[in-house]
């Protein structure tokens, strides 16, 4: 080589950029089962810019799944602080006849089946219809559900009834690990 000619110089290396939307989408087939080498055929990164990525961010499925655990049990919580100030409630409010005991546990039984938690609406309507007879032992109601209030609507009954039905009905469907 002829020391007078300089030799070329390197082109500058070339880095891919890819935007969050592709590393999103990346991220979401790699934690589906993807391999890491299927995801860099796919969209593009090096496989070892993608195992880079899923060490720095932690992109294992065991820490997807903790993250899942703990945005339920937050929501969890929540919910039970939003039990527990309605029964902070109902400690300071005016004392109810049986019957309208009753009638309030049947309503949060009603309350608990729309959110899906069918075991536990189904043990608070039993609890509902126990209170409902002892109501009746005691006097105060003619049947095994509470008196619809005079300004309440009729529809309003019904539907409160068909609920109920539906409740006690699907407590006897489900199996004995679920219904208690």
């Amino acid at each position: 080589m002829d020391p007078t000619i300089a030799p070329r110089p390197k082109p500058p290396r070339r880095r891919a950029c890819f935007g969050p939307e592709v590393w999103e989408r990346l991220r979401e087939d790699y934690l589906a089962g993807d391999s890491a080498g299927v995801c860099s055929a796919r969209y593009g990164p090096s496989v070892p810019s993608i195992r880079r990525r899923i060490w720095k961010e932690e992109w294992t499925r065991r820490s997807v799944a903790a993250a899942r655990d703990a945005e339920i049990l937050a929501r969890r919580d929540a919910e039970l602080v939003g039990i527990e100030t309605v029964e902070a409630e109902v400690e300071v409010a005016p004392p109810m006849t049986p019957m309208e005991a009753a009638r309030a546990v049947m309503d949060e039984a009603v309350r608990l089946a729309r959110l899906g938690r069918i075991s536990e609406a189904a043990a608070t309507a039993r609890a509902a219809e126990v209170m409902a007879r002892a109501a009746e032992r005691f006097g105060d109601g003619g049947g095994p559900l509470p008196p619809a209030p005079a300004g309440e609507n009729l529809d309003d009954a019904a539907a409160f009834e068909a609920v109920r039905r539906k409740v006690l009905g699907d407590l006897a469907s489900l199996p004995t690990g679920e219904g208690g």
